[in-house]
């Protein structure tokens, strides 16, 4: 008798256990998940303006590809000053740019109060 309640007291210790590692690893998941949609997200659109196929975007790929804000903006985004922008440095320059636009307010949508901007 001894014997099922301890072994009762060990499956629920252990289902417990179970419960919190799930709860931490969906936490993980989410945060995760978040960043690979970005990091998905990013070539694409890099894919589209890198005309030359080499990786990263020229200032005359940004005009072509009518990335205003970015044509406006292209030597803050090449934080290297090597006459490109690469993943990286998209990736910071996207950062940027949502956080001035959420601190303006300018690209948030006045019904659903979200970034409503490419970046």
């Amino acid at each position: 008798m001894k014997t099922k309640a301890f072994n009762a007291l060990i499956v629920a210790a252990l289902m417990a256990m179970g419960t919190v590692a799930t709860a931490q690893d969906s936490t993980k998941t989410k945060g995760n998940t978040i960043k690979s949609r970005m990091q998905q997200k990013v070539p694409k659109k890099m894919k589209q303006m890198d005309t030359s196929g080499d990786g990263t975007i020229s200032m005359q790929e940004a005009k072509e590809a009518n990335d205003q804000k970015l044509y406006k903006n292209f030597k803050d985004a090449d934080t290297s000053g090597d006459g490109t922008v690469d993943v990286k440095e998209f990736i910071a320059y996207q950062k940027t740019m949502k956080k001035e636009g959420a601190m303006r307010g300018k690209d948030m949508d006045p019904v659903t109060k979200k970034d409503s901007s490419d970046y």
